[in-house]
């Protein structure tokens, strides 16, 4: 006999936010060893994840949710990429920063494009601490078809339900 269950698997609901986690103590690692000049073979590619990982991740979570998945990951590894390409200049053309100083320049601008994040969230939080869809705010100068269109099906699915 085959056991049917509503709840989502453990594996599937889980496993973002563990790879996460996961991202997170490899760039964590992956700048201490930079900082502190190891020498370990686990060095070059902690920090060649953490200097392009970092900023694409900030970048993405930055970026509207209305953008879907893949237009989201390409704008994020083409910022990531530049901002990476910026900063090899600064060290190695202009020679404004050391390495160790690339580095932690990234890291703070990770950090900082995931602080603003963060911020514009909790500033959108409505009063009964739930999030706002960007997408339903109507502007000043009135609303739009594409408004009227997202809150129509809305209603919709609502209703059907």
């Amino acid at each position: 006999m085959q056991n049917i269950n509503d709840k989502p698997s453990a594996v599937g609901t889980d496993l973002l936010p563990v790879l996460a986690g996961a991202a997170a103590a490899v760039s964590g690692v992956g700048i201490t060893l930079a900082l502190i000049d190891a020498h370990s073979p686990l060095r070059a590619p902690f920090v060649l994840f953490s200097l392009f990982a970092g900023p694409a991740c900030g970048l993405a979570a930055a970026l509207p949710r209305r953008l879907d998945t893949a237009t989201r990951a390409a704008a994020a590894a083409a910022g990531a990429l530049l901002i990476d390409l910026a900063t090899a200049r600064a060290v190695a053309v202009e020679r404004l920063l050391t390495a160790n100083q690339a580095v932690v320049a990234i890291a703070a601008l990770t950090a900082l494009l995931l602080l603003c994040t963060a911020v514009r969230r909790v500033r959108s939080a409505t009063p009964n601490g739930r999030l706002t869809d960007s997408r339903l705010i109507v502007s000043d100068s009135g609303s739009s078809e594409f408004d009227h269109s997202v809150l129509h099906s809305i209603s919709n699915s609502v209703s059907k339900k």
